[in-house]
């Protein structure tokens, strides 16, 4: 049984205070009323709401999946009060695969929590003194988990994970010489990992560091070497950004243009300059984004397949949302950026690929129309 968990905010403010530098307790976040619910009899569907004034804070929901596929009608979201006011500002949700808890990466707020989605209750895992990167990879099958903050790539094993029992020791496993941002796994199984480099270059400002060279490196995990990853291309003036799920093919950006490298010939195709949210489908397949017409009056969502290049527009659009693929690369879920109650594009949109259909479920958002993620658990 799969259950939709959708990440929506209408703004991040990072925390005010200090972030701590070492490992945390196993705690229960100090605000937080966990409350037990009764087994679902279908499957279920978490919206991670956010307030677009102060304070910010976050608010997860439950509603029935059928509201999301179905476009049917949908009674008073259940809520569970999960974030409370201490700066928690949650960007990315992963399921472990061991059991049905949540790793959240608190992006801004430097942490990497745990949730169980079932109780409201969170705990935190691992916090630092850098950004963590946007994404998580499994390791050992699952078993154990892999985050990159600051220079470092921290691991730990998952299994037993749970909100009862210790918290997991997180393990510097790789050093980089710069700030590191990790893109995904490769076919191969190896990581790809983008290097941002910092140096002085004005000897006038000696304690101004400006980015002087990205570099990308693929590392193996299992043997820990690391080496340079299509080192012929000047990765400075294309900087990468996320490895698709086919592991054969990066996106990145240059001047503004969005660029699709295939790493088995070393070419790039030039998706446009008006092209947004470019993400990969789950079985490898396909490209979905959105593209801004040629006279700036609306978008559509794109998609571009791989196997033989071709383009074709699914759906127009009033506004530029985020594109999220179901599990089964048949469906988009559209996260709506812009909220107009006369134009109702305050409403999440859901695409049948195959068809190019579109339902509008009926959710009501009120302040929280900003869909950050949208991950599907067990």
């Amino acid at each position: 049984m799969h259950m939709l968990l959708l990440l929506a905010c209408q703004r991040q403010e990072l925390p005010a205070s200090g972030i701590a530098t070492d490992v945390e307790s196993p705690r229960e976040v100090s605000g937080a009323t966990p409350t037990q619910h009764s087994a679902h009899a279908e499957p279920a569907t978490y919206l991670l709401l956010g307030r677009d004034s102060a304070p910010y804070l976050y608010r997860l929901v439950r509603i029935p999946s059928s509201c999301l596929v179905e476009a049917l009608g949908c009674s008073s979201p259940e809520v569970i009060d999960a974030f409370p006011a201490e700066g928690i500002t949650p960007s990315h949700l992963f399921w472990s695969p061991f059991n049905e808890l949540a790793i959240i990466l608190d992006t801004y707020g430097q942490r990497v929590l745990l949730l169980d989605p079932a109780s409201g209750e969170l705990k935190t895992l691992f916090t630092g003194i850098a950004t963590i990167s946007d994404e998580l990879v499994w390791l050992d099958d699952g078993k154990a988990m892999l985050v990159v903050q600051g220079s470092d790539a921290y691991s730990s094993d998952v299994v037993g994970l749970s909100m009862l029992e210790g918290t997991p020791k997180m393990e510097s496993v790789f050093q980089f010489e710069g700030l590191a941002h990790l893109l995904g796994t490769l076919a191969n199984g190896h990581l790809l990992v983008r290097v941002d480099i910092y140096g002085v270059t004005d000897p006038s400002r000696p304690g101004k560091e400006t980015l002087v060279e990205i570099q990308l490196v693929e590392v193996d995990p299992t043997t820990g070497t690391v080496r340079r990853y299509l080192p012929g291309i000047d990765w400075t003036s294309n900087t990468p950004s996320l490895v698709l799920s086919d592991g054969f093919h990066l996106l990145g950006s240059t001047a503004g243009r969005t660029l699709l490298w295939d790493a088995r010939s070393a070419v790039s195709e030039d998706l446009g300059p008006t092209v947004t949210w470019p993400t990969g489908s789950p079985d490898g397949k396909s490209v979905a984004y959105i593209k801004q017409s040629a006279d700036g009056g609306g978008f559509s969502l794109t998609l571009l397949s791989l196997d033989d290049g071709q383009s074709s527009e699914l759906v127009g659009l009033p506004v530029s949302p985020r594109p999220f693929w179901s599990p089964d690369s048949r469906l988009i879920v559209l996260g709506q950026f812009a909220l107009d109650a006369s134009a109702d594009l305050g409403s999440l949109r859901v695409v049948d690929v195959d068809t190019g259909n579109v339902a509008i479920p009926n959710i009501a958002f009120g302040d929280y129309p900003v869909v950050l993620d949208v991950s599907w658990g067990p």
